[in-house]
């Protein structure tokens, strides 16, 4: 019974821990993001809309990885192509 009740209580201390963490990380983002919009401004601006605060946008980070690659068009020519 002990050993349950020690295995709870640490369960929720890591919960809550995670939690302030986290809401932390949100707190110094948001100030960071403040700051780099002031000395970057409207490129910094179009970064953020671009990619994503924590967690980045794959659908787009690939397709404008294609269009700097110039592989859009080489793609869409060959796809389906076998060469002998």
């Amino acid at each position: 019974m002990k050993i349950c009740v020690l295995l709870i209580a640490a369960n929720w201390f890591f919960l809550v821990a995670g939690g302030l963490v986290f809401l932390l990380l949100v707190i110094r983002t948001r100030k960071e993001e403040e700051n780099l919009l002031a000395r970057f401004g409207e490129d910094y601006r179009n970064y953020m809309q671009r990619t994503g605060r924590f967690v980045p946008r794959c659908n787009r980070v690939t397709s404008n990885v294609r269009q700097h690659a110039g592989l859009v068009g080489w793609i869409g020519e060959g796809a389906g192509k076998i060469r002998h």
